[in-house]
């Protein structure tokens, strides 16, 4: 994941600055990080005294199959949470709604929303239209509930500082920019063929919008040339069908490939191949997106929507689109970038 990419890079620098670094993870097989230990733990077994330690840093995002493990511990020993993942919500709903306690469920809403919040859960179960799937799911991320006993706090946004310096006032928080350690910068492109869309395929990403509006751009795409879109990444259930769909606009002008789940290699190959990265987001989880950092350091143009995180990248290497219209917006900057030379 990316936030793997990035807890490693970063154990990498702590180590080079002569910190002693000792990693717990639930990866079964990690990659080893010379002058770093490593310990593979399962159920918060094989951990050493934490104690011992002069600092306990948590990187905690809202997967709960990678994070859910730490939440204990962060009680039980409280440190520094590197906030990834702004909103959590599903996470403290899978720890009280989905395990049979929605009366739990409902108190968090209540004490971090008031009876407003709560009210708003209560309809919500009524109807069977849980908040951690919906659009609105930013205005309750709950991570609070995580973050109130923290000992430090570092998040990679100001939309994420802003927030939990209102909700968790006694925390110390800062922020910092997200950086992974690369190397290769790739020479810019003159012509615009190779398209790149990375990370997990899930609902928010807005595969489908892309899709879409490249259906209606191929006559856009010179005669005998081709236009590539690669998609990398573990697909969704919900977006099965888009394999389906991509199947059926690809012609010989656009050529549009599901790669699945790549290699590191090949994962940083896209990057250098590409001219245009499309990193749509819609709704934000208050996350940094490893993918536009890494875009970003790469010299990749990118394109992505204007809320969150996003919103606050500098105009001149990010084009951000508003949520509203975003697929006539696409189309039509796609148009400018196929057919304008100024474009790169």
């Amino acid at each position: 994941s990316g936030i793997a990419d990035y807890a490693y890079d970063l154990a990498k620098v702590l180590s080079r600055q002569a910190a002693d670094v000792t990693v717990y993870t639930t990866e079964t097989s990690p990659r080893a990080l010379p002058g770093v230990e490593i310990h593979t733990v399962s159920e918060n077994t094989g951990l050493e005294d934490l104690n011992d330690f002069d600092a306990l840093v948590y990187q905690l995002g809202n997967n709960t199959g990678f994070h859910l493990w730490m939440i204990p511990l962060l009680h039980s020993h409280p440190g520094i949470v590197h906030v990834h993942d702004l909103v959590m919500h599903h996470m403290v709903a899978w720890q009280t709604w989905l395990e049979g306690d929605p009366e739990s469920y409902l108190e968090v809403m209540e004490r971090w929303h008031g009876p407003h919040g709560r009210k708003t859960a209560e309809e919500a179960l009524r109807l069977e239209k849980y908040l951690w799937d919906s659009d609105e799911i930013g205005e309750y991320p709950l991570s609070e509930e995580y973050l109130q006993e923290a000992t430090g706090v570092i998040v990679h946004s100001q939309h994420a500082l802003r927030h939990i310096r209102q909700t968790t006032p006694h925390v110390p928080s800062f922020q910092v920019p997200q950086l992974y350690d690369l190397h290769e910068i790739k020479a810019p492109a003159t012509k615009l063929r190779n398209i790149v869309i990375l990370g997990g395929v899930d609902p928010q990403k807005r595969v489908d919008w892309v899709l879409e509006t490249l259906a209606n751009a191929e006559n856009l795409i010179d005669t005998g040339q081709t236009l590539n879109l690669k998609i990398a990444g573990s697909i969704d259930p919900r977006c099965r069908h888009l394999e389906q769909r991509a199947s059926e606009i690809s012609s010989s002008r656009l050529q549009i490939d599901f790669l699945g789940r790549v290699t590191d290699s090949q994962f940083e190959q896209l990057f250098v191949e590409a001219d245009l990265c499309i990193a749509l987001r819609y709704p934000t989880m208050g996350e940094t997106s490893a993918i536009v950092s890494r875009a970003m350091q790469y010299g990749v143009p990118t394109i992505v929507n204007n809320i969150g995180w996003y919103a606050e990248l500098p105009e001149d290497v990010v084009k951000k689109l508003p949520v509203d219209g975003c697929q006539r917006r696409l189309g039509e900057l796609l148009e400018y970038l196929l057919n304008d030379a100024r474009a790169y």
